[in-house]
């Protein structure tokens, strides 16, 4: 009888056995069937997420191309359109200049008045000494006056071409370079390509002490 109930024992140990077996596998199956939906959904997630993302980048890209493209084109036609501007400005001051000259011309050609008196004419030496040195201290100060004076071509890059450009188009002296008004400044934003136009102030504050 107790050989029996052993066996029957044993039976049912090995029928748990399979049956715990059994439910750990299934339930081993579950969890991987489980982790696989969700890296599946996460995957169906994440992919247009990454999509979209990318999309955006590339038309960030395109767009701050394009406006880079725009904001150089703009400001190239600006750039031709005040060169434009101060060409004609320099052709039409040449005209003004060329008629002013016409007059004093003429008035060159006509003919001289008769000379005064001889008796007139004749002083003494030391009359003569007086003249000359009197006429002759206005001229030298004159002269030390246009030599103290400078020009834009004192400045770095400035030739005579340019400096006909500049005066065109209103920047006549040195001292509107040191201490130019907000006017001023934009008018020699129109010059900022020049070699060495970057220190044109600090040159001509020099240039005035």
């Amino acid at each position: 009888m107790a050989k029996k109930d052993k066996l029957s024992i044993e039976k049912i140990l090995n029928r748990v056995n399979k049956e715990y077996e059994k439910t750990a596998k299934q339930i081993d199956k579950m969890v991987k069937d489980a982790a696989d939906q969700i890296d599946s959904l996460q995957h169906q997630i994440q992919d247009p997420i990454k999509k979209l993302l990318e999309d955006a980048e590339k038309v960030r890209e395109r767009e701050v191309k394009r406006f880079h493209e725009e904001f150089d084109r703009r400001v190239k036609e600006f750039t031709d359109l005040q060169q434009s501007i101060l060409d004609k400005i320099g052709i039409q001051k040449g005209k003004t200049e060329a008629k002013a000259q016409q007059p004093s011309a003429t008035k060159k050609a006509t003919p001289k008045k008769s000379a005064a008196p001889k008796a007139a004419a004749k002083k003494t030496p030391a009359k003569k000494a007086a003249t000359a040195k009197t006429s002759a201290a206005p001229k030298a100060a004159a002269t030390k006056k246009a030599v103290k004076e400078p020009n834009l071509t004192m400045l770095s890059g400035v030739g005579p071409a340019t400096a006909k450009q500049m005066n065109a188009a209103g920047i006549t002296s040195i001292k509107q370079i040191a201490a130019p008004t907000a006017a001023e400044k934009k008018i020699l934003e129109g010059f900022a390509k020049i070699k060495g136009s970057e220190g044109w102030e600090e040159q001509a504050k020099v240039l005035l002490s």
